[in-house]
């Protein structure tokens, strides 16, 4: 889940959705900020490819958002950056 909430209330709605447990909410890694998830990201570029027009992303440590997508399930308080580079990569 990706929202621009804070953390606390992105928590519960979470579990009220049934995309964590409350357990799970509060396991470390699991649910973090937007900040957070930029800093474990480790760095990436916004990098325009004028053959599609549009912005690709290109991690400085792929394996790092290989590790946050497989252990985040709600990124709170996030940014249309945050958003942008979280669907890159998932892409």
């Amino acid at each position: 889940m990706i929202t621009g909430d804070h953390l606390e209330t992105a928590k519960q709605v979470a579990i009220k959705a049934g995309i964590v447990t409350e357990a799970e909410s509060n396991t470390p890694g699991v649910c973090i900020t937007g900040d957070e998830f930029v800093d474990q990201l480790q760095g990436y570029e916004k990098i325009w490819d004028p053959n599609s027009s549009e912005w690709n992303i290109k991690f400085h440590n792929p394996s790092a958002f290989t590790d946050l997508k497989k252990r985040v399930r709600v990124v709170a308080r996030c940014t249309t950056e945050n958003k942008f580079v979280l669907v890159s990569g998932i892409k």
